[in-house]
Protein backbone atom coordinates (compact mmCIF):
# COMPACT_ATOMS: atom_id res chain seq x y z
CA UNK A 1 0.00 0.00 0.00
CA UNK A 2 1.44 3.32 -1.03
CA UNK A 3 2.01 5.87 1.73
CA UNK A 4 0.58 9.36 1.78
CA UNK A 5 3.73 10.96 0.42
CA UNK A 6 4.06 8.39 -2.33
CA UNK A 7 0.51 9.15 -3.40
CA UNK A 8 1.31 12.88 -3.35
CA UNK A 9 4.40 12.23 -5.46
CA UNK A 10 6.75 13.58 -2.81
CA UNK A 11 8.46 10.30 -1.94
CA UNK A 12 9.12 7.20 -3.97
CA UNK A 13 10.03 3.95 -2.32
CA UNK A 14 11.37 0.91 -4.06
CA UNK A 15 11.83 -1.24 -1.00
CA UNK A 16 9.85 -3.12 1.53
CA UNK A 17 9.67 -1.53 4.99
CA UNK A 18 11.32 1.63 6.23
CA UNK A 19 14.87 2.48 5.16
CA UNK A 20 17.58 2.57 7.76
CA UNK A 21 18.61 6.18 8.23
CA UNK A 22 21.45 6.61 10.67
CA UNK A 23 20.64 9.15 13.32
CA UNK A 24 23.27 11.82 13.67
CA UNK A 25 23.67 13.57 16.98
CA UNK A 26 23.21 17.30 16.86
CA UNK A 27 26.30 19.04 18.05
CA UNK A 28 26.90 22.66 18.88
CA UNK A 29 28.90 24.54 16.26
CA UNK A 30 32.69 24.52 16.70
CA UNK A 31 32.75 28.32 16.79
CA UNK A 32 31.20 30.49 19.44
CA UNK A 33 27.80 31.55 18.11
CA UNK A 34 27.12 35.22 17.82
CA UNK A 35 25.18 36.46 20.81
CA UNK A 36 22.21 38.46 19.59
CA UNK A 37 21.45 41.84 21.09
CA UNK A 38 17.83 42.27 22.05
CA UNK A 39 16.73 45.65 23.36
CA UNK A 40 13.83 45.01 25.73
CA UNK A 41 12.67 48.60 25.28
CA UNK A 42 12.10 47.86 21.58
CA UNK A 43 10.11 44.65 22.16
CA UNK A 44 6.48 44.99 21.17
CA UNK A 45 4.44 43.24 23.84
CA UNK A 46 1.49 43.00 21.45
CA UNK A 47 3.38 40.38 19.41
CA UNK A 48 6.34 39.57 21.62
CA UNK A 49 7.78 36.55 19.74
CA UNK A 50 7.65 38.18 16.30
CA UNK A 51 9.18 41.33 17.77
CA UNK A 52 12.01 39.35 19.38
CA UNK A 53 12.67 37.38 16.19
CA UNK A 54 12.75 40.60 14.19
CA UNK A 55 15.40 42.09 16.49
CA UNK A 56 17.33 38.82 16.46
CA UNK A 57 17.40 38.75 12.63
CA UNK A 58 15.48 35.47 12.51
CA UNK A 59 13.80 34.75 9.21
CA UNK A 60 11.44 31.96 8.28
CA UNK A 61 13.30 30.77 5.18
CA UNK A 62 14.98 27.80 6.88
CA UNK A 63 12.83 27.67 9.98
CA UNK A 64 12.87 24.75 12.37
CA UNK A 65 9.09 25.08 12.29
CA UNK A 66 9.08 23.61 8.75
CA UNK A 67 9.61 20.27 10.49
CA UNK A 68 6.48 20.87 12.58
CA UNK A 69 4.48 21.70 9.45
CA UNK A 70 5.58 18.41 7.89
CA UNK A 71 4.93 16.46 11.09
CA UNK A 72 1.41 17.88 11.24
CA UNK A 73 0.50 16.37 7.85
CA UNK A 74 1.68 12.89 8.84
CA UNK A 75 -0.77 10.38 10.32
CA UNK A 76 -1.05 10.70 14.10
CA UNK A 77 -0.52 6.99 14.68
CA UNK A 78 2.79 6.89 12.80
CA UNK A 79 5.75 6.03 15.03
CA UNK A 80 8.41 8.60 15.80
CA UNK A 81 11.04 6.66 13.81
CA UNK A 82 8.75 6.47 10.77
CA UNK A 83 7.93 10.17 11.08
CA UNK A 84 11.63 11.02 11.25
CA UNK A 85 12.35 8.90 8.19
CA UNK A 86 9.44 10.43 6.30
CA UNK A 87 10.52 13.96 7.23
CA UNK A 88 14.10 13.18 6.17
CA UNK A 89 12.74 12.11 2.76
CA UNK A 90 10.53 15.18 2.42
CA UNK A 91 13.40 17.50 3.31
CA UNK A 92 15.70 15.75 0.87
CA UNK A 93 13.16 15.93 -1.97
CA UNK A 94 12.63 19.63 -1.28
CA UNK A 95 16.35 20.35 -1.11
CA UNK A 96 16.19 21.45 2.52
CA UNK A 97 19.24 20.78 4.65
CA UNK A 98 18.27 19.52 8.10
CA UNK A 99 21.44 21.07 9.55
CA UNK A 100 20.18 24.51 8.47
CA UNK A 101 16.92 23.85 10.28
CA UNK A 102 18.77 22.68 13.38
CA UNK A 103 20.95 25.80 13.30
CA UNK A 104 17.81 27.90 12.99
CA UNK A 105 16.35 26.19 16.07
CA UNK A 106 19.54 26.76 18.05
CA UNK A 107 19.68 30.41 16.95
CA UNK A 108 16.04 30.90 17.93
CA UNK A 109 16.82 29.44 21.34
CA UNK A 110 19.78 31.82 21.81
CA UNK A 111 17.70 34.82 20.70
CA UNK A 112 14.85 33.89 23.03
CA UNK A 113 17.25 33.35 25.97
CA UNK A 114 18.87 36.73 25.33
CA UNK A 115 15.47 38.42 24.99
CA UNK A 116 14.20 36.85 28.19
CA UNK A 117 17.31 38.01 30.08
CA UNK A 118 17.02 41.51 28.60
CA UNK A 119 13.30 41.79 29.35
CA UNK A 120 13.78 40.46 32.87
CA UNK A 121 16.69 42.85 33.57
CA UNK A 122 14.81 45.88 32.25
CA UNK A 123 11.62 45.04 34.10
CA UNK A 124 13.45 44.11 37.33
CA UNK A 125 15.17 47.50 37.23
CA UNK A 126 11.85 49.24 36.61
CA UNK A 127 10.19 47.28 39.42
CA UNK A 128 13.00 48.12 41.86
CA UNK A 129 12.87 51.80 40.88
CA UNK A 130 9.09 51.88 41.19
CA UNK A 131 9.15 50.11 44.56
CA UNK A 132 11.67 52.71 45.77
CA UNK A 133 9.36 55.46 44.49
CA UNK A 134 6.44 53.85 46.34
CA UNK A 135 8.45 53.71 49.58
CA UNK A 136 9.42 57.37 49.13
CA UNK A 137 5.81 58.30 48.45
CA UNK A 138 4.68 56.32 51.51
CA UNK A 139 7.16 58.34 53.56
CA UNK A 140 5.81 61.58 52.10
CA UNK A 141 2.26 60.44 52.81
CA UNK A 142 3.16 59.61 56.42
CA UNK A 143 4.77 63.04 56.81
CA UNK A 144 1.74 64.74 55.26
CA UNK A 145 -0.64 62.76 57.48
CA UNK A 146 1.43 63.78 60.54
CA UNK A 147 1.23 67.45 59.46
CA UNK A 148 -2.52 67.08 58.96
CA UNK A 149 -2.97 65.54 62.41
CA UNK A 150 -0.76 68.26 63.93
CA UNK A 151 -2.80 70.96 62.17
CA UNK A 152 -6.07 69.37 63.28
CA UNK A 153 -4.80 69.22 66.86
CA UNK A 154 -3.68 72.87 66.71
CA UNK A 155 -7.09 73.85 65.30
CA UNK A 156 -8.89 71.87 68.00
CA UNK A 157 -6.68 73.23 70.82
CA UNK A 158 -7.01 76.77 69.47
CA UNK A 159 -10.79 76.47 69.09
CA UNK A 160 -11.08 75.16 72.65
CA UNK A 161 -8.92 77.99 74.02
CA UNK A 162 -10.80 80.58 71.96
CA UNK A 163 -14.18 79.25 73.07
CA UNK A 164 -13.07 79.38 76.73
CA UNK A 165 -11.82 82.90 76.23
CA UNK A 166 -15.03 83.95 74.46
CA UNK A 167 -17.12 82.43 77.28
CA UNK A 168 -15.03 84.28 79.88
CA UNK A 169 -15.43 87.54 77.96
CA UNK A 170 -19.15 86.88 77.50
CA UNK A 171 -19.56 86.28 81.24
CA UNK A 172 -17.51 89.38 82.04
CA UNK A 173 -19.52 91.45 79.57
CA UNK A 174 -22.74 90.20 81.12
CA UNK A 175 -21.40 91.02 84.54
CA UNK A 176 -20.13 94.42 83.37
CA UNK A 177 -23.49 95.20 81.76
CA UNK A 178 -25.09 94.34 85.10
CA UNK A 179 -22.67 96.68 86.88
CA UNK A 180 -23.34 99.40 84.33
CA UNK A 181 -27.04 98.99 84.87
CA UNK A 182 -26.63 99.37 88.64
CA UNK A 183 -24.51 102.49 88.31
CA UNK A 184 -27.01 104.07 86.02
CA UNK A 185 -29.79 103.24 88.48
CA UNK A 186 -28.17 105.10 91.33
Amino acid sequence: MAGLFERMGLVRTEYEGMPEIPMQPVSEPMYAPETPVIDAAQVSYDDVIASIYQQGDIDDENSIFKIKAYIDILPQDMTKAKKQASIAGILSVNGINVDDLIEDGLKRGRVLDTAEDSIRAENDALIAETEADIEHLKSLIEQAEARIEDSKQKTSDSSTAIQKEKEAISQLLEFANGVAGKEGAQ
